[in-house]
């Protein structure tokens, strides 16, 4: 998700901390990027 800046990842996930999206952001994010597509 580059070029996403955290805070925004953040709301669109609902997550309620920067920490929870750092705890995540390791993950593959390639089912993520495929779930945004759809909504745009």
């Amino acid at each position: 998700m580059a070029g996403i800046d955290l805070l925004t990842i953040m709301r669109l996930g609902g997550w309620k901390s920067l920490r929870m999206v750092q705890r995540y952001a390791a993950l593959d994010t390639t089912h993520m990027k495929a779930a945004v597509l759809k909504l745009s």
